[in-house]
């Protein structure tokens, strides 16, 4: 069916809701990079073209555009009934907290993308005992299939589950991040650590960087929280980061 010209960008206040958005299934790395996305001019002009909703009545509600899928872009159509299976599969708690429908959308489509194509999951997260398929993946492959871009990744396949090995190459990016002046999209993740503002295995909203204060600010969106941490404990407790500077939103 030819849904050319049935859909319209979603709005600026859509785009708002994505950043507080809660999150509730095990989908970190989804949840805070389309956060992530939300907070420069580059992010949301992709949401934009990427997230659109329906104008016409009896069509799929949203079409979500994945740029790249095996070097194709790609749009999956999220239809009522999509939303209403993900609602069954819930609790009554995730029923009542899981209210952007517009992350949903984006969710829904994510799993029908793995459904189809199951490499785009690593082996280790397809291990993982989940509830939908779009739970447990890794950011930069989320970031490269969505938005289309070459991701800049800092030790998230490594084996080493800290950043204290490449402190340099940490405070360069950093550094790059801050220099930015807010036009990036950056998540960090965690492995095993014992802090107690951080969780195990979990990815956070990068949202500012000031070295001279040595103030590194993140976003949990689990809990809809921002919270700061010096330079060192999140060299320390932090494994990977992940994201796109100005140079990278440029590639293609």
């Amino acid at each position: 069916m030819d849904y050319e010209n049935c859909y319209k960008p979603i709005s600026h206040k859509e785009i708002q809701g994505l950043r507080n958005a809660t999150q509730v299934f095990s989908d970190c790395y989804l949840v805070s990079s389309i956060n992530s996305l939300t907070r420069n001019s580059d992010g949301r002009q992709i949401l934009k073209e990427n997230i659109q909703k329906s104008i016409i009545s009896g069509k799929p509600q949203y079409k979500i555009k994945f740029q790249n899928i095996y070097d194709s872009p790609k749009d999956i159509f999220v239809t009522k009934s999509d939303f209403s299976e993900l609602s069954r599969t819930s609790s009554d708690f995730l029923e009542v907290v899981c209210e952007n429908k517009t992350l949903k959308a984006v969710e829904i489509a994510m799993g029908k993308v793995v459904d189809s194509h199951p490499l785009l999951k690593s082996l280790f997260n397809r291990m993982a005992d989940c509830e939908q398929s779009f739970e447990y993946n890794n950011p930069s492959r989320f970031f490269k299939i969505f938005t289309g871009k070459e991701p800049t990744v800092l030790n998230e396949k490594t084996l080493n589950l800290s950043l204290k090995g490449k402190r340099e190459k940490t405070f360069q990016l950093l550094d790059d991040i801050e220099k930015s002046n807010g036009e990036h999209s950056f998540v960090a993740g965690t492995s095993v650590v014992h802090h107690p503002k951080l969780t195990n295995w979990h990815c956070y909203v990068l949202e500012k960087v000031n070295l001279k204060e040595d103030k590194i600010q993140l976003y949990n969106q689990r809990e809809g929280k921002s919270f700061s941490i010096n330079a060192e404990t999140f060299i320390r407790h932090f494994k990977f980061l992940v994201g796109l500077l100005p140079k990278d939103f440029k590639t293609k």
